[in-house]
């Protein structure tokens, strides 16, 4: 299971950064709020799934609200097709953050 969480939050973290850096250096739009708000998210979901990799239980929660922080976002700033820029915003990083509690709690009982 954690092989699986590292995997997917990795990808996940990997495609918002390459997608916010694609954004800011194409620069076609002015700097907003949802423009502060996606670049600290998105930096704080990657290096929470970054030091998830050590820290499975502290930061595979970090990444499971982080998750939801972006649904949250999504649901208030999407125009149209709310419920899909829900569940593709944040819904892998709470998957993400399930897997790596998940992991967390497997190791700990098997010690």
């Amino acid at each position: 299971m954690r092989w699986e969480a590292q995997t997917v939050g990795s990808l996940v973290a990997a495609f918002w950064v390459v997608i916010g850096t694609a954004g800011a250096v194409a620069g076609g739009e002015p700097w907003t709020w949802e423009s502060a708000v996606m670049v600290t998210l998105i930096v704080s979901s990657a290096l929470s799934v970054l030091l998830a990799w050590r820290w499975e239980r502290v930061e595979g929660a970090l990444v499971l609200l982080r998750g939801i922080a972006h649904s949250l976002f999504a649901s208030i700033s999407a125009g149209h097709n709310r419920g899909l820029a829900i569940m593709l915003a944040g819904g892998p990083f709470v998957i993400a953050g399930l897997l790596f509690l998940g992991s967390w709690r497997q190791r700990r009982a098997a010690e």
